[in-house]
């Protein structure tokens, strides 16, 4: 590719707004598939083609957000306030405050000698705390191979047991904790609102896509793995006419700054 062409069209990563809200980091990507039905009229005594009109004008916007935010996941998850206001996000979705009594957490401690050795949050619930060997084949056993204290926090070996000095242990417990939370399913509307992608060309200007009505469709595949880089959240968006707007222009815009 030429640098006169690289200069005009999108060739890198572009930022994704979603009702005015930047979603990720501009590292994500975009492909805008538009689509269209010809219909074609024919002459009653030939049976020629003498016209064709178009129909079925379709756009879908199909992205992967690059470095999603956990809090973000009420867009991906979108779902509206009620029939009659679906611009607007249920606010049920996404709760900042709630207290969750069920959060599964792991570390790993250096067991040396028989001193303790203090969890990162103390106040476990009680019965759940679970110490393995550093392959994960061995559970050891309480009051057996370790001592441990839930008020305290610590856990300390056993010098009979079967955790021998220095070994590295892993240690699993449930605990309450303060988390943002993302509710998801239960309602037939969706959310909708307008989609801009943004993208800097190789010249430095800004290019920009612009849909008016844009709802979500589809799978949303979050995947958790085991790659150095995660891949991105993978959405689907399918644009809707704005019939307030004149013909021709009730789709979707390119822009690209002057």
């Amino acid at each position: 590719m030429s640098q006169t062409t690289a200069s005009r069209v999108p060739i890198g990563p572009c930022q994704l707004y979603w009702h005015a809200v930047r979603l990720g980091r501009p590292k994500s990507m975009a492909t805008i598939r538009y689509t269209k039905d010809t219909v074609s009229g024919k002459a009653e005594d030939t049976g020629s083609d003498i016209i064709l009109r178009k129909t079925g004008e379709t756009c879908e916007v199909d992205v992967v957000v690059a470095d999603l935010k956990p809090s973000q996941l009420q867009y991906v998850y979108d779902s509206a306030s009620q029939w009659g206001s679906n611009s607007t996000v249920d606010p049920i979705a996404r709760t900042a405050t709630v207290t969750l009594s069920d959060f599964i957490f792991m570390e790993s401690h250096l067991m040396s000698g028989t001193s303790n050795a203090t969890v990162d949050r103390t106040g476990w619930t009680s019965g759940t705390l679970k110490v393995f060997s550093s392959d994960w084949e061995t559970q050891y056993t309480d009051s057996t191979d370790y001592t441990s204290d839930n008020s305290a926090g610590t856990i300390a070996r056993e010098a009979g047991g079967s955790i021998s000095d220095n070994d590295v242990v892993h240690i699993q417990y449930t605990q309450s904790a303060a988390a943002d939370v993302v509710y998801v399913g239960g309602k037939l509307v969706d959310f909708e609102a307008e989609l801009k992608v943004v993208h800097e060309l190789e010249n430095g200007k800004a290019l920009m896509f612009h849909a008016w009505r844009a709802k979500k469709i589809g799978a949303s595949d979050v995947a958790i793995q085991m790659a150095a880089e995660f891949g991105g959240v993978p959405m689907t968006f399918k644009l809707l006419a704005d019939e307030s707007r004149n013909p021709v222009q009730q789709l979707f815009l390119w822009g690209v700054e002057a």
